[in-house]
């Protein structure tokens, strides 16, 4: 059974958009480093930050994203009829991240 146009765009369409929030999140990792310890919110980052600085923090980063994305690919390629689903929770996840860099726009 062949996929339907609209799903395949949508796929790869929220797979870009969670990949971009990725990298834009690390940019400012990388910008932001002379205190981000003092701003980040998440506690595992900020445990990564005391233990390993800036650079451990992206390096694990960069191996997280890389595994949600390589996942998102195989419950794609293995039809699982749940992949839209999931990749539009974990786009809606990286979409209230994109949220968190923006606290003077309107929905912030």
């Amino acid at each position: 059974m062949a996929r339907k146009p609209f799903s395949v765009g949508c796929f790869a369409l929220l797979w870009l958009f969670i990949a971009a929030v990725s990298a834009y999140d690390t940019f400012r990792c990388v910008q932001d480093a002379n205190f981000l310890i003092d701003v980040e919110l998440n506690p595992v980052a900020r445990w990564i930050l005391r233990r390993g600085g800036v650079s451990l923090l992206v390096g694990c980063k960069f191996l997280g994203n890389s595994l949600v994305l390589g996942a998102l690919c195989w419950i794609w390629a293995c039809k699982h009829r749940f992949s839209i689903p999931i990749i539009c929770v974990v786009a809606l996840v990286q979409l209230f991240v994109l949220f968190t860099y923006c606290p003077n726009v309107p929905w912030g």
